[in-house]
């Protein structure tokens, strides 16, 4: 059950995509996740998620500071046990009784001289038997049996493609992985409510060599998903977050990189 805060704002949600000027850019009826008669919505475009923040801090008089980075390297200004400040890259300074770290990489931890850990603990450490390494329950995510894992195909000497580690380590034991981040997109068959894709800075098309020979073996469920499986969005063609599009390998690098990265 969903309710308190939450539920308010996918109930906020549910009233923007009740008015009619809601849907510029398709049909309300080829959208199966809304429902007329429900209280709430819980699927939506990202900026009428941003709307509905930005209201719900106005009202409540929250100041929000928007374009300010944390000082990985000295940010964090500690007094006694307790956090006292955060000083950004600008070199501005904020100051708070209580300081809540709500982002997914928790950069005031290492700051603050907190001990954590990042990655899977192996079942050994705390006498469980569901951590760590876990080949043996990996039931998806699977690649077609057969795929050739080098780099130049049938030569071993060319070095694994990237993506693929030497060998995996026995189950129950640990390392530094975590969950997935995700590629979260909306897509568009409509034009003028479309911006092209762009090539990034650096971009290696051999980092996805693995894919395309993933489809030469002929899976095509996660193009068929992505095309055909995805809810539409209201103004938009396709979901992009459930299409299986998970970073499962640059994952490590990103939790503790700096800004930069």
């Amino acid at each position: 059950m969903i309710g308190g805060l939450a539920r308010e704002f996918y109930q906020r949600v549910k009233k923007h995509y009740d008015r009619d000027e809601s849907w510029s850019h398709g049909e309300r009826s080829r959208y199966k996740a809304y429902k007329a008669d429900a209280d709430a919505m819980f699927y939506f475009e990202p900026h009428v998620a941003e709307k509905v923040f930005n209201q719900l801090v106005t009202e409540n008089g929250v100041d929000v500071v928007r374009g300010e980075r944390l000082d990985l390297d000295a940010g964090v200004l500690v007094k006694g046990r307790r956090i006292a400040a955060l000083r950004m890259e600008s070199g501005k300074v904020y100051k708070g009784r209580m300081f809540i770290d709500a982002s997914y990489e928790g950069d005031l931890l290492p700051g603050a001289g907190v001990r954590y850990t990042v990655g899977r603990e192996p079942n050994s450490l705390y006498k469980e038997t569901l951590n760590g390494v876990q080949a043996a329950l990996s039931l998806n995510h699977q690649l077609r049996d057969g795929i050739d894992p080098w780099k130049k195909p049938g030569d071993a000497k060319s070095g694994l493609l990237p993506g693929i580690g030497a060998k995996p380590s026995p189950d129950g034991s640990g390392d530094k992985r975590i969950q997935a981040y995700n590629f979260r997109m909306c897509l568009t068959d409509v034009p003028k409510n479309r911006v092209p894709f762009a090539q990034p800075e650096g971009y290696d098309e051999a980092r996805y060599e693995l894919l395309f020979r993933n489809f030469e073996a002929g899976v095509t469920a996660n193009v068929d998903h992505l095309t055909t499986t995805c809810s539409p969005w209201p103004r938009v063609s396709a979901c992009g977050s459930a299409c299986r599009l998970d970073n499962m390998v640059s994952h490590k690098q990103i939790r503790e990189a700096g800004n930069d990265k």
